[in-house]
């Protein structure tokens, strides 16, 4: 029998519906790399940003806390510091080490700094410097709604979409409790859940 939910519920239900996380469609996010791609006047560091981001997942703030002596490019990893000192390896695709090589040879006669992103100086960026740039590149894409952990979200999902297990997913994330990974079940377009590699659709 169909019954009505009461406003209580209903608000319940529009509660849990905001706060559900914001994610690019699998063609937005192909549409922004192929921006990038077609646009010689964005900085290398600026698009390993967005890539450390889309294709690992990363924080803003884990971004510019990455240190060159923990990523190893023959394995196409990364060690990476998160929230409470928790630390995790993330997957690098070779687009991503590429712009890295090619960042090291830009930027060779800055100060020593074990920061990955430094200054000519070689003091470490600031967070807001990489939600500037993504913000920037995103807006002018044609997506001005897009902010920095929308691209931690849409990695999510997609891996989900792509057959990743949600245990997987929370290891990929660095969450501490699998009910903040779950969230993402509610987003992906099937369940499909399984322990198989998967790539992701947008970088193909």
């Amino acid at each position: 029998m169909f019954t009505f939910k009461s406003k209580e519920e209903s608000k319940k239900t529009k509660l849990k519906e905001s706060m559900l996380p914001e994610i690019l469609s699998e063609k937005e996010m192909k549409t922004i790399l192929q921006y990038m791609k077609t646009r010689k006047w964005i900085k290398t560091r600026d698009r390993i940003f967005i890539y450390l981001m889309a294709a690992s997942g990363l924080r803003a703030s884990e971004v510019i806390d990455i240190k060159i002596e923990n990523i190893r490019a023959d394995e196409n990893k990364m060690k990476i510091i998160g929230k409470r000192s928790k630390w995790r390896w993330v997957n690098l695709p070779d687009v991503t080490l590429t712009l890295i090589e090619q960042y090291f040879e830009e930027t060779e006669d800055y100060a020593d700094s074990e920061y990955l992103f430094t200054n000519p100086d070689g003091t470490k960026h600031q967070r807001w410097l990489v939600h500037n740039r993504v913000k920037d590149i995103c807006t002018r894409a044609g997506y001005p709604k897009v902010y920095p952990h929308m691209l931690r979200h849409t990695y999510a999902t997609n891996l989900l979409n792509n057959g990743v297990s949600l245990l997987g997913i929370r290891d990929a994330l660095g969450h501490s409790d699998i009910s903040i990974t779950t969230i993402y079940a509610k987003l992906a377009v099937d369940d499909r859940i399984s322990e198989t590699n998967s790539k992701l659709s947008y970088l193909n």
